[in-house]
């Protein structure tokens, strides 16, 4: 008997039309139709059904994976949705296969390229092993795994790359400007944006032209995996294989090697990545396609690159899904930006970006997120007109209180150039029974979350105030609530007045 031990979500079901047009299918038809795909696939390939199909844990991407096993064998099942990513996967694969590379082994795929069955390499990833080192000892076993990576890496952009099917790369064959821009424009939007950090756009986005210039200027005649992390990774027997490589296309080679290096969780030593990084260009100066001097000088514009993507990428998971995992990556990230923050004569052509990023790594909201301990209330006030504020702690939300029915000094002249803190508006706001009614009943509220998080034990708790304009009323009232938790509990306050 068939166990199912997964819950499938309702998906984009665009590539389904050549099957089922014009059909709605719900959560549970598309389950039992992704199971039938996955049972029909193991059964093509080994004549019989599987007994168990086990949804796997997700991570940043829309393909969903599945263990499917029996008594005898155990198999990963994938589904995607969109067919042309998937070929590019399957066609890689293939070619790798027949080179020899550390690939999975390519089992069934079915006919428009949705699913596809692959080797099972088990669930040890070199990400599991960096995430716990200290000590990074020369004749440690992940040191030498590291330079087992960095000696396959250089396999698969120059073997792997001599011949390679480019035409069936997704979304682009090659790290060309527009590639590098839609890398850009990611941090811009998905983490700038979402975390309210300031910054000229059209300074910035001459600063990306310039950066663009310098990378794309870069010798590229290379297999770029794309993201060529420890996550992708795998342990197996004591050697290594590699996994999610369908966003592969022409590119640097550099940029893979910064991928692994410096991903940030893994949190590598500064000195143990220089060391990688000297091992990588001493076993493949032959095929640099530059002398190690220029290499190590575009180097540094590479680790940018790729410290923005990642921000952007932790930005949209994180900052704008809510999900924790990237949020806590985050100070990670910043770290990085903080060592090329030091690097004087890597932002001459970018003073925007560099303004930006030295907001960045100074600003302690993100130096934070992963350290501290015991429950912080992120307190805010802000203006609707700018709309509502992002949750710090990345919980999903929290309280947020409309104050714009209260009495708006904001409309009286001798009042528009203070705030919520000066002396005169505060008396003007306690004249009124309903401003200090408002501030009772919203510490009401928050008085007792706050002693049930306590005692859970839980990290964040979010609290605004809007007003129009975030200036006087969300003010005063975020102050008074500020004062009281501060009366009654011993917690961290993360305070912000965001348009003052």
């Amino acid at each position: 008997m068939l166990t199912f031990l997964v819950y499938v979500p309702r998906y984009n079901l665009s590539w389904l039309n050549i099957i089922v047009p014009s059909l709605y299918i719900s959560t549970v038809s598309f389950y039992l139709y992704t199971m039938q795909i996955l049972t029909a696939l193991y059964k093509s390939y080994f004549g019989t059904e599987p007994q168990e199909i086990r949804k796997l844990p997700g991570a940043g991407s829309n393909r969903t994976y599945y263990r499917l096993h029996d008594n005898e064998r155990s198999v990963i099942g994938a589904i995607g949705e969109q067919p042309e990513e998937n070929k590019a996967f399957i066609s890689y694969t293939k070619a790798f296969m027949e080179k020899g590379l550390p690939v999975p082994e390519l089992l069934a795929v079915n006919e428009d390229n949705t699913a596809y069955l692959l080797e099972d390499l088990g669930d040890a990833s070199l990400a599991d092993m960096l995430f716990k080192e200290k000590e990074y000892d020369e004749k440690g076993e992940v040191y030498q795994y590291l330079k087992m990576a960095l000696r396959d890496l250089a396999k698969f952009q120059t073997i792997g790359h001599e011949g390679l099917d480019y035409s069936v790369a997704f979304p682009t064959d090659r790290f060309d400007k527009q590639a590098i821009l839609w890398d850009l424009n990611y941090f811009k939007y998905c983490f700038l944006k979402p975390a309210d950090i300031p910054f000229r756009e059209e300074l910035l986005e001459k600063d990306f032209l310039s950066l663009c210039r310098d990378i794309e200027a870069l010798p590229s005649d290379f297999f770029m995996f794309r993201d060529f992390q420890s996550r992708n990774i795998m342990i197996k027997d004591d050697e290594l294989r590699y996994i999610d490589y369908q966003g592969g296309r022409k590119g640097p080679c550099a940029y893979d090697v910064v991928s692994l290096l410096y991903q940030a969780r893994a949190d590598i030593p500064q000195h143990v990545r220089d060391e990688m990084l000297e091992y990588f260009i001493s076993i493949n100066s032959d095929s640099l396609g530059q002398t190690a001097t220029a290499f190590r000088a575009g180097f540094d514009k590479v680790v940018l690159l790729r410290t923005l993507q990642v921000l952007g990428a932790y930005g949209f998971r994180g900052l704008v899904e809510s999900k924790l995992h990237f949020v806590k990556s985050i100070p990670f990230a910043v770290k990085n930006l903080k060592r090329l923050i030091a690097k004087e004569k890597l932002w001459r052509d970018f003073p925007q970006l560099n303004q930006v990023c030295e907001f960045i790594a100074a600003n302690e909201r993100f130096q934070t997120l992963e350290h501290k301990e015991g429950l912080t209330i992120h307190l805010s006030s802000f203006s609707y007109m700018k709309g509502y504020p992002v949750d710090p702690g990345l919980n999903g939300g929290g309280f947020v209180f409309d104050c714009r029915a209260l009495p708006n000094p904001g409309r009286l002249p001798e009042y528009k150039q203070l705030t919520g803190m000066n002396q005169p508006v505060i008396d003007y706001l306690e004249e009124y029974d309903e401003v200090s009614a408002f501030v009772e009943n919203a510490w009401n509220l928050v008085k007792p979350a706050v002693e049930n998080y306590l005692e859970r034990g839980f990290n964040n708790l979010s609290v605004a105030f809007g007003c129009t304009g975030g200036q006087h009323r969300s003010v005063y009232c975020a102050e008074q609530l500020k004062r009281r938790i501060n009366d009654h509990f011993d917690v961290t306050i993360d305070f912000l007045h965001r348009e003052q």
